[in-house]
């Protein structure tokens, strides 16, 4: 059983060797599937990681500002889900709603590549 006993922080060997064999074959999947619907949409993601990372951390800090305004506290001094479930729908509804942002600005990136600054987003 000690090869299951990945540890991430420190990063231990087997750790890395699990996530990059995982990589490996999604990619292999992602080649083969290349024209698929999920992959175009996974490509909008990946034409602007910098841009979606910085825009969901500014729209999440808004709601977050808001949601203490309105209700306070709600777990000692913080505003925070009850369940881990409410975690993974607030991520489904916040991807869906950030894809729409995320493919203008890889839009835009793409039509503006004489504007050198944009390739960090």
């Amino acid at each position: 059983m000690s090869f299951i006993a990945l540890t991430k922080y420190p990063p231990s060997l087997l750790f890395n060797l699990s996530m990059l064999s995982i990589g490996l074959l999604l990619l292999v999947l992602f080649e083969k599937y290349e024209d698929n619907k999920l992959t175009n949409i996974m490509a909008n993601f990946g034409a602007a990681p910098m841009f979606y990372y910085v825009f969901h951390l500014a729209v999440l800090k808004i709601l977050y500002l808001i949601a203490i305004t309105i209700n306070g506290p709600t777990h000692g001094k913080y505003f925070s889900f009850n369940t881990v479930g409410q975690i993974w729908i607030a991520f489904f509804i916040f991807t869906f709603l950030f894809y729409f942002p995320t493919r203008w600005f890889a839009k835009f990136k793409q039509r503006n590549k004489h504007i050198k600054w944009l390739q960090y987003f």
